[in-house]
């Protein structure tokens, strides 16, 4: 089994167009295209986007993100994919403390030296999080206290999904 295992749905979202991610069950199709590789392996990711024109990249936060990435950009020059839009994180900077978000950063760099198109979102987090870390307050008193401190930067959550 390969070391960096995940299901890549390759989703018909548009014509000739990929969604690849770690959890196919979460995609909304009519018909997706599973392959089971590892996201590392040049020809399980070509294999994914041929014949795609664009493509959403999305990897976990964790090791081999750098490597992934790589390799997304140089299957989908190969193939002739046009645009890339790549998940990254809100604090993705080179002077990040965190070490996840330099690799994000470092990662969009790969993209932007590829020949491809690259967008990159950076996300504030996602209004789904309410449900998970404000519920028992929502639920008991009908208020959602989350840490925004002052709010004096506005951060407005992005939804998962469309719909």
């Amino acid at each position: 089994m390969p070391r960096n295992c995940y299901s890549i749905a390759v989703t018909g979202c548009a014509p000739s167009c990929i969604a690849l991610t770690t959890a196919p069950r979460n995609c909304v199709t009519a018909a997706p295209r599973s392959i089971v590789g590892d996201l590392q392996d040049i020809d399980t990711v070509r294999e994914a986007v041929d014949g795609v024109r664009a493509a959403y990249f999305v990897y976990p936060i964790s090791p081999g993100l750098l490597e992934a990435t790589a390799t997304f950009a140089q299957a989908a020059e190969e193939a002739g994919v046009t645009a890339i839009v790549n998940m990254s994180q809100i604090s993705a900077r080179r002077g990040a403390a965190s070490d996840a978000a330099r690799i994000h950063w470092l990662g969009e760099r790969v993209l932007d030296w590829s020949p491809i198109a690259a967008t990159h979102l950076r996300p504030t987090y996602f209004a789904e999080w309410f449900t998970i870390f404000g519920a028992e307050g929502i639920r008991e008193e009908g208020v959602l206290r989350l840490p925004f401190a002052t709010g004096a930067t506005p951060r407005l959550p992005q939804k998962t999904r469309d719909g």
